[in-house]
């Protein structure tokens, strides 16, 4: 018999968290956290599991498990999608090739075909049936999946349908339609929005079969759910099909189990930051929920057209590299580095190493940052001997990049070879991190201390102090001048200062800049930072940042208990919400209304009629439960917006009306 409990799991890029929630009280039972293996997340979950289950035996009875995964945003991030043919139909072939982000598309080859709708859903052309199952035929065994996208599809999906089920008389590979996906119009952004989610649909399904792999031979016969990155969540058959709904899903999970867990009021505002060991992450929850990004989500450069929490994130976190400029100022990140007290197994060549050191009088930055071969194959040989004999030593011993000098008479070639394998990332670096000089500091029980101890003296001797205590200081300072400095840039973005040109981003650098100095006042005008909203952190070592980064901003903060596991909190407590969209259009020459649901158009002859069909249909569509969820009760809500133009005090103009429906699925 199942319990009545929860497993909430999240799969971050430095760690794997997992907690055992009580569903009602919403109690946490127990919680475990693993290192994350980014090339074997299948294991990560595997591990952290089966810790769960030795700390409480009633993990094996939950009675579902909920995962929020960084899956689609690494894979984005990174550049390991997929390969994908992308079907345009009703595009014009010139306005697409001018487009800015046409050359960001994941897709290996982009084909355009007769057919399309209006803006009424009227077809425009008939679709080119013969031709789509001919590049259908040509391309399926030159790529992992198609993706198709129609004019108009968001208003009439009909061609989209025919022509996916045309690709899939002669193909099994995973097909992408646009509607699927948004219902909002921008053509080219849709057709983006497509062949990402396609090129990621063969990764999450390989994920998504490892994990409820895992889960059965530890004998859990349970649903998994996926958080999408607005927060709520969707069944895992869902996720494996429109993976690019789980974009920031873990930013999204961390905003949810940190406000649970900060004991705030229902329908209280707040900042959440999220301190983790690649990136920061700060997310708003508005009236209690996670507030939403309007545009949709985006990762790096890349905007798909899926709804997101209004998420920032900054390359800053407990493993970014802790580095030196030429002029001898300490520089952190952007890079990140494993960091030397997590380095199983190597203390004792470590200790042996910084004693050298120690003893030599001259000292190089070079020679603290450690090579190691890329668990995963790049799929990049090595181009010539220097590289094969620089990557075959770094599995062999402990390699630094200043050893590198030494494999070539040209000391600088050596160099500039080893830096190569790791921005090609063939190699990955060990080096000097936040993390090291919180383990050195004592400040939080995690990694080997005198590895730790050991590295920060010669880091403080590179960085011209004798005192490790007053460098780790500074490194751990910095931090919490960065995260405000984070902080106020984002908010002064929202009160309008988000101009991206030059002068505009310099100035509201500047700005932020300015407001965050201790003593900043001239005798004439004072700028000073009041933040209004309470600052919720979590993560590991958020501990250590955050009360400094409140004072620096004159905030209040918390650090709820727990918060080290938030993300899995966030994931267990996420509920299943889908929220849908109906559009009804006036017709011309007032021949009726016309009604836009997902699954294609219905005409009625009075807005009356179209507004009570709509209401009626879209509610039988949801009930007994949407095509995202899976099992539980249901709740219906209904809003209207009515966009129409005054035309003077007594009359106005209807230009259309969307009922927004949205469904809650409950216990």
């Amino acid at each position: 018999m199942k319990d009545d409990t929860i497993i909430g799991i999240d799969t971050g890029g430095t760690f794997t968290d997992a907690v055992l929630l009580e569903r009602k009280l919403g109690k946490i039972l127990a919680w475990a956290k693993v290192r994350t293996d980014p090339h074997d997340l299948g294991s990560c979950v595997r591990e952290v599991i089966e810790d769960l289950i030795r700390k409480d035996g009633r993990a094996r009875n939950a009675g579902s498990v909920n995962l929020s995964t960084t899956l689609a945003t690494n894979a984005i991030v990174e550049g390991r999608t997929r390969s994908v043919c992308l079907f345009l139909i009703g595009y014009d072939r010139a306005a697409f090739q001018n487009w800015d982000h046409g050359r960001d598309l994941p897709a290996e080859e982009v084909l355009f075909f007769r057919g399309g709708h209006d803006r009424c859903g009227n077809e425009a052309s008939p679709l080119d049936e013969e031709g789509i199952l001919r590049s259908a035929s040509l391309w399926k065994n030159r790529v992992e999946a198609f993706a198709i996208s129609s004019l108009f599809s968001n208003r009439n999906p009909e061609h989209e349908r025919k022509a996916s089920r045309v690709i899939q008389e002669v193909s099994n590979l995973p097909c992408t339609c646009g509607h699927e996906l948004t219902g909002r119009l921008n053509a080219l952004t849709r057709a983006s929005t497509a062949a990402l989610n396609a090129s990621l649909v063969p990764i999450a399904r390989d994920w998504m079969d490892s994990v409820i792999s895992t889960f059965r031979s530890l004998g859990l016969d349970v649903p998994l759910n996926v958080v999408r990155g607005d927060g709520s969540l969707v069944s895992s058959t869902w996720a494996r099909e429109r993976p690019i709904e789980t974009i920031l899903s873990g930013p999204a999970a961390s905003g949810l189990g940190a406000f649970f867990l900060s004991g705030l009021k229902n329908g209280a505002d707040a900042v959440v930051i999220d301190v983790g060991g690649t990136t920061t992450d700060l997310v708003m929850i508005r009236g209690g929920a996670l507030e939403l990004r309007g545009e949709g989500a985006k990762v790096g450069s890349v905007r798909a057209m899926v709804p997101s929490g209004d998420i920032s994130t900054i390359a800053l976190g407990g493993d970014s590299e802790v580095s030196f400029s030429r002029d001898g100022n300490v520089l952190i990140g952007p890079r990140r580095a494993e960091p030397l007290c997590f380095l199983e197994g190597m203390k004792k060549e470590l200790l042996e190493r910084f004693d050298r050191l120690n003893r030599n009088g001259s000292l190089a930055y070079e020679e603290v940052v450690f090579l190691f071969p890329a668990t995963e194959d790049v799929g990049i040989p090595p181009a010539d001997d220097l590289q094969r004999r620089i990557m075959d030593r770094s599995s062999e011993t402990l390699l630094s990049l200043g050893d590198t000098s030494k494999e070539h008479r040209n000391p600088d070639e050596g160099l500039r070879v080893a830096r190569e394998l790791v921005r090609s990332g063939r190699l990955l670096i060990a080096s000097f991190t936040p993390s090291d000089a919180i383990c050195a500091m004592g400040d939080l029980d995690m990694g080997d201390r005198e590895v730790a101890l050991e590295a920060a003296r010669i880091m403080a001797r590179l960085g011209g102090s004798r005192n490790w205590k007053d460098f780790c200081e500074t490194i751990l300072s910095r931090i919490s001048q960065d995260l405000s400095f984070f902080v106020l840039e984002y908010l002064l973005g929202r009160r309008g200062f988000k101009g991206n040109s030059p002068s505009e981003s310099r100035f509201r650098k500047r700005l932020a800049a300015e407001m965050i100095k201790p003593k900043n006042e001239d005798g004439i005008l004072s700028i000073n930072a009041s933040l209004k909203l309470p600052l919720l952190g979590v993560g590991a070592p958020c501990g250590v940042f955050l009360p400094d980064t409140a004072l620096l901003l004159k905030a209040d903060h918390t650090i709820p208990q727990g918060a080290p596991v938030a993300n899995a909190v966030g994931a267990a407590i996420a509920s299943s919400k889908v929220r849908k969209g109906v559009l009804v259009l006036p017709l011309p020459e007032g021949a009726g209304f016309r009604i836009f649901f997902p699954w294609g158009t219905s005409d009625s002859s009075s807005l009356g009629g179209a507004l009570e069909s709509a209401e009626k249909l879209m509610k039988e569509w949801l009930s007994p439960e949407p095509p995202e969820c899976e099992e539980r009760n249901i709740t219906i809500s209904l809003s209207r917006e009515y966009n129409q133009i005054t035309l003077n005090k007594d009359s106005s103009y209807l230009l259309g009306v969307t009922l927004w429906f949205e469904a809650v699925l409950s216990e």
